[in-house]
């Protein structure tokens, strides 16, 4: 808990400096990462999150310890890649804060090669601590964990694109996304299209805007008399009496619309105002465009019981979103960003695991 303080409160006092200090450098952003990482590894196994959705991964892994590989598709009908790396684990141990313990450190470190084609290193401490302040970083990892890998690879595939478009680490990062959560494939499929057609930001907010209103209205539910989307499991799971029920008795709620607003106005804001390279205001383009596409389609299917499960594919954009035009503006505002990084601050001290699993 100290040790989390102090490194909270260096990010914060470091973002007060000019660029490339040292206080803001190369080393001391890898060395404060890694800090940042061995604390929470460290502090895991006293962590209540044997809850929800854990308590059946966590029964999952350790039946699967006298399976063998072949045996799991038979017992189990989770997604292959995470049965897959369920049974991996097992092979050394069947303690729950083990398998706990490798799947956030793998979950990280996807996370921290994403960023890694988006930033420069001197500047991915900031975008870690965000992340790590963030609620929904958790949710996915000590609940909705399989959804959870499936957004890091799809994550890991904005990075590769950004990079370098159209490289097979893209795609095969996209194909192991699905592998991880089905759902994943409409996101996908709506990144495809965003960044292979190149589509312009002002004809998705428009969409989003007219797809917003429907979501507001509840006309969106009109979708439902399309045919095909009966097909779909999720669909006839999550549109039962009983699941909404569960999620409040209530959907297209107006909470996770004004959430989604609040960010993409402050992102159009930094946008227009910040002054950026080319280059990385070409960058923060495509991170706002595929942040728009995301939740036009979490907007769109606002009437299923536990939509923010569809909503976090773009919230966990936020922490990028935020910090991007920030660290890539060409004068330096270190005050801005400083109001940025505390804000995530306060969140992560009211919601983060350090305070709420305990």
């Amino acid at each position: 808990m100290v040790l989390f303080i102090t490194v909270s409160l260096f990010i914060l006092s470091s973002s007060l400096f000019p660029r490339n200090t040292v206080f803001n450098n190369r080393v001391t952003s890898r060395s404060v990462v890694m800090i940042m990482l061995l604390t929470m590894v460290a502090y895991i196994p006293s962590l209540n999150v044997y809850v929800s959705d854990m308590i059946r991964y966590v029964d999952t892994y350790q039946q699967m310890n006298n399976l063998g590989l072949f045996q799991i598709f038979q017992y189990f009908s989770w997604e292959p890649l995470f049965l897959i790396m369920q049974w991996t684990i097992s092979r050394f141990s069947t303690n729950p804060s083990t398998f706990v313990v490798i799947s956030f450190i793998l979950y990280f470190m996807i996370m921290y090669i994403s960023i890694n084609r988006i930033f420069l290193q001197w500047q991915r401490m900031y975008v870690v601590f965000l992340f790590l302040s963030y609620p929904f970083f958790y949710d996915y990892i000590f609940n909705g964990m399989r959804q959870g890998f499936a957004m890091m690879f799809i994550l890991l595939a904005i990075g590769f694109w950004i990079e370098k478009p159209h490289t097979i680490k893209f795609y095969l990062s996209i194909i192991t996304a699905a592998l991880f959560h089905t759902t994943s494939i409409i996101f996908s499929a709506v990144l495809l299209f965003v960044l292979v057609f190149n589509i312009r930001l002002k004809p998705l907010l428009i969409i989003w805007s007219i797809i917003a209103f429907l979501y507001f209205t509840g006309l969106n539910n009109l979708i439902s008399r399309f045919s095909f989307i009966h097909n779909f499991e999720y669909y006839n799971t999550y549109t039962n009496s009983n699941i909404i029920e569960g999620f409040g008795g209530s959907t297209n709620k107006i909470t996770f619309l004004l959430f989604s607003f609040f960010f993409l106005v402050i992102s159009i804001y930094f946008y227009n105002k910040l002054d950026m390279e080319d280059i990385n205001k070409k960058i923060y383009s495509h991170i706002l465009k595929i942040y728009l596409a995301f939740n036009s389609v979490f907007l769109l299917f606002g009437f299923i019981a536990f939509s923010n499960r569809l909503s976090a594919y773009s919230w966990h954009l936020i922490p990028i979103l935020v910090v991007y035009p920030l660290v890539h503006k060409k004068s330096s505002s270190p005050f801005i960003l400083f109001l940025v990084v505390f804000s995530f601050f306060v969140l992560g001290i009211i919601s983060s695991p350090f305070f709420k699993y305990r």
